[in-house]
């Protein structure tokens, strides 16, 4: 046993648990008795010898003795007339430590387990949430494929400008159109109505531009009705005359040229 540490130990110990006066005034008398002793397991004490240190009465060390005995903070063997009675110091250091072996052992087995636990969960919810990323950006990728030079080419034929399909506004453009379900050919008809709508026209026609045509008016220049138009080869349906009628109009004719 080592003195120092059963000292501190019991009186850490008292802190929680009651012990009469007698009793501990007893357990620090034969502590200092098996000190002395150089720590024998079993060691002798005459009843005398502990009333006096101890300041007991018989029948305060018989009491004493039993508080101790049930606290099993010793064990005692009676002794005879000729032999004195045996004391044996129970440590409590190493009550303390098969203690807080049977505690605190399985608190921190628990909480490794919980830590480990927390660990495996969140890796696992770390390396789902990468997966669903990386798929999600795949599918973004195969829904993004879009044909930015194609429609901005488009544009430019039909207007002389010169944008460029690179362009990050242009594309952002674009692509919300795109995810909103509008493909090529509803981008080439809004370029052609408005084209032919503002074409002519100074004032609108610097809106041929990408940020107005691909805005969020996007579908009312797609419905927007392009002017009809009249082709310059359509001829009236021919009429046959009778020749009597023929000879009237050639009579209203000749009349008219001599007047």
């Amino acid at each position: 046993m080592n003195y120092i540490r059963e000292l501190n130990a019991f009186r850490d110990w008292l802190m929680l648990n009651p012990l009469t006066t007698s009793g501990v005034a007893l357990w620090y008398t034969l502590m200092s008795i098996n000190n002395m002793a150089g720590w024998s397991e079993w060691f002798a004490v005459p009843n005398s010898t502990l009333q006096q240190l101890a300041k007991l009465s018989k029948q305060g060390l018989a009491d004493a003795r039993n508080e101790l005995k049930q606290k099993r903070l010793i064990d005692y063997k009676p002794g005879n007339r000729k032999q004195a009675g045996s004391y044996k110091m129970n440590s409590l250091v190493n009550r303390l430590v098969n203690s807080l072996d049977q505690t605190l052992v399985p608190m921190l087995d628990k909480t490794v387990d919980q830590t480990v636990d927390q660990m495996v969960y969140q890796s696992a919810d770390q390396t789902l949430e990468h997966i669903n990323k990386h798929k999600h950006k795949r599918n973004e990728t195969k829904q993004d494929n879009i044909p930015y030079a194609e429609i901005v080419g488009y544009l430019n034929e039909k207007t002389g400008s010169s944008y460029k399909p690179t362009t990050k506004a242009t594309q952002s453009h674009i692509k919300a159109r795109w995810r909103e379900g509008f493909r090529l050919d509803d981008f080439k008809v809004v370029i052609d109505n408005m084209v032919e709508k503002w074409g002519n026209d100074p004032k609108m026609s610097q809106y041929l531009r990408p940020e107005t045509l691909f805005g969020t008016k996007f579908e009312s220049y797609l419905n927007t009705k392009r002017p009809a138009t009249v082709s310059t080869t359509s001829r009236l349906p021919l009429v046959t005359l009778t020749p009597e009628q023929a000879a009237e109009m050639e009579r209203i004719a000749n009349a008219q040229r001599r007047a």
